[in-house]
């Protein structure tokens, strides 16, 4: 009998154990997914701040009224990363229209109008 109930003690234990490693498991997961999600956010977010930066710039901040008038925002983004959140080839690599030159796209791109 003695045995039986070594056999039913060892069985409890190895059943808490898989409980143990399958709640690990769980956490594991749970934690990669919030990393993804956040990486999704974040990517999402500099993507509108991108979108908002490039219609200020294109409008002097008066957005009121305002109508897309031939501007290229594919042409306003200079950095690759920044090129990459909307699925764009990287900028061209002969040294023009880097950021922080005087060959700035923000003054290249053509203006939206406002209609005040």
């Amino acid at each position: 009998m003695s045995s039986l109930l070594r056999a039913q003690e060892k069985v409890d234990e190895l059943a808490k154990k898989l409980s143990q490693a399958k709640a690990l498991e769980q956490a594991i997961r749970a934690r990669d997914r919030s990393k993804t999600n956040k990486a999704e956010r974040a990517a999402d977010t500099r993507r509108k701040v991108l979108v908002g930066a490039f219609v200020m710039a294109q409008t002097g901040g008066k957005v009121s009224g305002m109508t897309l008038q031939g501007a290229k925002f594919t042409d306003y983004l200079t950095r690759d990363s920044d090129r990459a959140l909307f699925g764009l080839a990287p900028s061209a690599p002969d040294g023009a229209d880097q950021p922080g030159e005087a060959s700035d796209l923000h003054s290249k791109a053509p203006h939206l109008g406002n209609s005040d």
